[in-house]
């Protein structure tokens, strides 16, 4: 059997300033509040809990100059909950799920537009992000209530991330912006196309005005998880 492998990659590598553009950065968000729910009668609870506006979260950020308008960049983003120190989308060392749940992608930024390689936000989270008066929240962000799907059989919630995906993004300088995102589910028996994951968006930004449109098509399953059938789930905002 012959086999044959065609490969991109893009790797970015953190330095001290010493040349232009060249930057490494620890950043991060703690975010912390008390709540207080009360059901029925006798049901209540005080609790403290993570994201009262942003969640919280840690990351490692870099870009490097390459000269002629190119730099290359990378992301590694994880979450944690202050109330109990415990791993939300983050790292968990020692564990099954230890990563960057948050985000965790590499890429090239040149003067035609940005590409960018591994697990990242989609086009149409980032379009509802731009306009949620809320900053996406754990509590009260309409983003947050977006995510809860009805009763239709086989129906996907909208994807804030997707794994494996590719995302070009047009210069930012520009008034018209657009995103598209492929992510491939990997799979290699059953129904190949499961898990696979597409997301475009077109907006206009001019000063304080923003107008945008997003959409996104879900294939159910995963390459862990192939299923022969896959439903397509369909999702737009505007």
């Amino acid at each position: 059997m012959r086999r044959s492998l065609v490969g991109i990659a893009l790797a970015a590598v953190g330095t001290t300033a010493i040349a232009q553009e060249n930057t490494s950065v620890l950043y991060g968000v703690v975010d912390s509040y008390v709540g207080y729910g009360k059901s029925g009668a006798n049901v209540s609870a005080l609790r403290i809990g993570d994201g009262g506006i942003l969640a919280s979260q840690y990351g490692f950020r870099g870009r490097d100059g390459l000269g002629g308008g190119y730099t290359a960049l990378y992301d590694l983003q994880g979450g944690f909950d202050p109330s109990t120190g415990q791993a939300a989308l983050g790292l968990q060392l020692g564990a099954a799920q230890a990563g960057f749940l948050r985000q965790a992608y590499v890429g090239l930024e040149a003067p035609w537009g940005t590409i960018t390689l591994g697990r990242q936000y989609t086009p149409i989270f980032l379009q509802t992000l731009k306009v949620d008066p809320f900053g996406n929240n754990t509590v009260f962000s309409p983003v947050i209530l977006w995510a809860q799907t009805d009763a239709q059989t086989g129906l996907l919630p909208w994807a804030a991330r997707a794994d494996n995906a590719v995302l070009y993004a047009s210069p930012g300088k520009l008034p018209v912006q657009g995103k598209f995102m492929y992510a491939p589910g990997e799979s290699q028996v059953n129904s190949k196309s499961s898990g696979n994951y597409m997301s475009g968006s077109l907006a206009y930004a001019n000063g304080p005005w923003h107008v945008g449109f997003g959409a996104q098509q879900r294939k159910s399953g995963t390459g862990a998880a192939p299923v022969a059938s896959p439903t397509t789930s369909k999702s737009y905002v505007l």
